[in-house]
């Protein structure tokens, strides 16, 4: 059971970096290729997503240390299980 619950945290975790990756080379992309000179009346909706992108990245950062966070303390817990109820 212990196994299921980690294999699905690291899933949780691989697909979380993934996320934050994609936002941060996405910022660089729209840097880099400089699409607020280039479409300029997209400019408003590129300025909101990138606004999005930020509050986003906070999130998956708070999101990922609360998991790790979890993952810790349910193995901690199972670690010591079976040697606290032993009868």
């Amino acid at each position: 059971m212990v196994i299921l619950f980690n294999i699905c945290g690291y899933i949780a975790i691989f697909m979380i970096l993934t996320n934050i990756i994609l936002i941060l080379i996405g910022e660089d992309l729209i840097i880099y290729f400089g699409l607020y000179s280039k479409y300029p009346k997209l400019a408003k909706y590129i300025q909101f997503q990138l606004t999005l992108r930020k509050y986003l990245l906070r999130f998956y950062i708070v999101y990922i240390y609360f998991l790790i966070l979890i993952l810790i303390t349910v193995n901690i817990f199972m670690f010591s299980y079976d040697y606290l109820y032993i009868s």
